[in-house]
């Protein structure tokens, strides 16, 4: 049997209650959690790309998409964080 490999991403999506869209982030499966400058190519305003072993959220990432995406998305819309 061969070896396989596999290519794995994941997409973090949300929305609103009013059903308003916030900006994707994918995390992209890389060995040495490099984060290529030609994968965040083509994604909406406010997207974020990251990069991990795994192509999968870790505590890391969600962090980082917490903070970059949702908190950011909050004071766009003017929406108090509390």
């Amino acid at each position: 049997m061969k070896d396989q490999t596999k290519t794995a991403f994941s997409v973090m999506f949300c929305c609103s209650a009013d059903g308003k869209l916030l900006p994707p982030m994918t995390v992209y499966k890389s060995s040495r959690g490099y984060n290529y400058t030609d994968w965040g190519v083509g994604h909406p305003d406010g997207a974020e790309v990251a990069a991990n072993p795994s192509g999968w959220f870790a505590m890391f990432e969600y962090e980082t998409w917490f903070i970059k995406v949702f908190l950011t998305w909050l004071e766009k819309q003017k929406i108090p964080k509390e």
